[in-house]
């Protein structure tokens, strides 16, 4: 009985973007010289949910600043038997470069906070080009995207970013996005290095994860 249970319950891949070889000045030492890019698959029952979509490709000056070696997303998928089509709904945690490269590729509705797009319209903030503009499902707060798969409001790292929580076939799994880097943080209520703006805000959407 309980196998079959588990049979309905989703699981997740980790899927490997690439990395970005070289990081810019002002991050101090927040993320080293590199720092690795990552996806994820939720294979639902009931649908394929992808989590944040990589680095983009072609963007004069982020080739210049981060030197991406970008993996291309539907190769990347495709090694877990994934096809862009079959994909039913996409999740950004937030649209800085590394986490909205290629989430044009899809033609799934995309989740994102409100809030992360009114931010995203500043001057480089993000690449314009790679923000999705077509089905843009825009949420405020907390939804649940499908059973057991709900999207959270974690503002700090941006004002709009949010994590993932998934009820998941080995007990529940949360995808933090860029709340903080290490679990090290997580559990001492850290944020990334970067949040000095909102600290506060983010030390409050940690305790809440």
């Amino acid at each position: 009985m309980t196998d079959r249970i588990l049979e309905h319950l989703p699981y997740i891949d980790i899927v490997a973007m690439g990395r970005a070889t070289r990081v810019p000045d002002w991050y101090g030492d927040a993320v080293g010289d590199s720092f690795d890019v990552h996806s994820f698959v939720i294979h639902h029952p009931d649908s394929l949910i992808i989590i944040d979509a990589g680095i983009g490709r072609g963007n004069e000056p982020i080739d210049h600043l981060y030197a991406p070696q970008a993996v291309d997303i539907g190769d990347a998928l495709g090694s877990f038997g994934v096809a862009l089509a079959q994909v039913q709904a996409l999740i950004l945690t937030h649209l800085h470069l590394d986490h909205c490269g290629q989430a044009r590729r899809f033609t799934a509705p995309t989740f994102v906070q409100r809030a992360e797009v009114e931010a995203a319209s500043a001057a480089g903030y993000t690449v314009p080009e790679w923000i999705p503009d077509d089905d843009v499902r825009l949420v405020e707060g907390d939804v649940e995207v499908a059973t057991g798969v709900r999207v959270l409001a974690t503002p700090g790292h941006t004002p709009g970013h949010q994590s993932v929580v998934v009820d998941a076939r080995h007990g529940r799994a949360v995808i933090v996005g860029q709340a903080c880097y290490r679990s090290g943080d997580f559990a001492g209520l850290e944020p990334v290095p970067d949040c000095d703006d909102a600290l506060e805000l983010a030390r409050s959407s940690i305790s809440r994860l």
